[in-house]
């Protein structure tokens, strides 16, 4: 269990390299990473993640190449 934070699962591809965004309040904000790149870890990926404190909204992104 996360006791504080957001954990993000996300269903993988074998040879994939990922990666995790983060933005404060609004999907048009500035975008920063926060985790990556890192390879699959098939089926499943998971990401934990403890944003600073302030605002109440994160936006999330999970990219991959």
């Amino acid at each position: 269990p996360v006791v504080s934070g957001f954990a993000l699962s996300w269903h993988s591809v074998t040879g994939k390299r990922y990666w995790v965004d983060r933005a404060a309040s609004s999907p048009t904000a500035t975008w920063s990473r926060v985790a990556g790149p890192f390879m699959d870890t098939s089926p499943m990926n998971v990401y934990t993640d403890t944003p600073p404190a302030g605002p109440v909204s994160w936006w999330f992104r999970i990219g991959a190449e």
